[in-house]
């Protein structure tokens, strides 16, 4: 399972961060704690491989940087009556660095919230508004999104915590195993009732569902090379099987082909791997797998 490490200390000194936003503004100043973050540079993910006898093992992987597990950080600070104390956005770009975060603040209890996204071009397509994510447009799939809330009361003796951002999405995998015609320029993958917001500081609020849509160019590369040919995105349709629709089209806009799968199911913290033909000559539908790589292990046709 893939997560993000998080430790964090606190400690009587007194420094504030940069690039935040204050918004408790009592006269009276109290003692203050610093509270300091770091986002450790690694992320870990278990694979299993096959050692000498054939069998399956564990591997730890382990990211060079932070940086590539996570494009945007944020963090919120909330008091004791859920009002914004502390806010601070981080890019990997700019930020150094970067998922070190301090804070100082007077002693009482608050409420911590991470947010992490990766995917620079889907961060872009998103309305991040307090630690909520929200999708703008139908035409975008998920980011992969890693959050965590703790509840904290600050005070001198408060003593170290570790944390471990949690995944909030799951990914869709499709593997197709006949050969692409070499006028497919494009897929497109559409699924229904995926949910437009995510909410960490309260996820039980309802949320609205719509459509999502994943465009993946095909390039003269990947039809010579194929099969299989191979795409991915993330979801967070995990109330119901739904029909996972590709839509193949020409260098042009014109639509060539269309394939549905029925019945895929997808869970947080999970691949679904869908591996099948578009064109069979058979009753077989599309494999289905949920792969043990982030979570349970799923195995379906389509």
């Amino acid at each position: 399972m893939k997560a993000l490490t998080l430790f964090f200390s606190i400690v009587c000194l007194f420094l504030f961060s940069c690039k935040k936003s204050h918004q408790n503004n009592n006269t009276a100043k109290p003692k203050m704690y610093q509270l300091s973050y770091s986002v450790s540079s690694f992320s870990q993910q278990i694979i299993p491989i096959k050692n000498a006898a054939g069998q399956k093992t564990n591997s730890l992987a382990v990211n060079a940087s932070l940086k590539d597990s996570l494009d945007v950080l944020y963090f919120y600070l909330y008091d004791s009556q859920n009002k914004l104390y502390d806010t601070l956005t981080q890019t990997s770009s700019y930020s150094y660095p970067f998922g070190t975060i301090r804070d100082s603040v007077a002693a009482g209890a608050y409420t911590v919230v991470f947010m992490g996204i990766k995917d620079v071009e889907a961060v872009n397509g998103y309305k991040v508004n307090g630690p909520t994510v929200s999708r703008t447009t139908a035409l975008l799939s998920w980011p992969e999104v890693f959050s965590k809330k703790i509840a904290i009361n600050v005070s001198a003796s408060t003593p170290n915590q570790h944390l471990v951002l949690d995944r909030v999405v799951g990914q869709i995998q499709v593997n197709i195993q006949d050969a692409l015609p070499s006028n497919y320029a494009s897929v497109k993958a559409q699924l229904p009732g995926d949910s437009t917001y995510y909410a960490i500081y309260n996820p039980t609020n309802p949320t609205g569902v719509g459509d999502a849509i994943y465009n993946r160019t095909i390039s003269a590369q990947e039809r010579a090379a194929s099969p299989p040919f191979q795409f991915s995105f993330f979801t967070r349709q995990f109330s119901s099987p739904f029909t996972l629709t590709l839509s193949f089209y020409d260098a042009q806009g014109t639509l060539l082909f269309t394939k549905a799968i029925p019945n895929v199911t997808c869970k947080q913290n999970t691949r679904t791997i869908l591996t099948g033909k578009l064109v069979s000559n058979t009753s077989s539908n599309f494999q289905i797998t949920f792969n043990s790589d982030w979570g349970s292990v799923n195995n379906m046709p389509f």
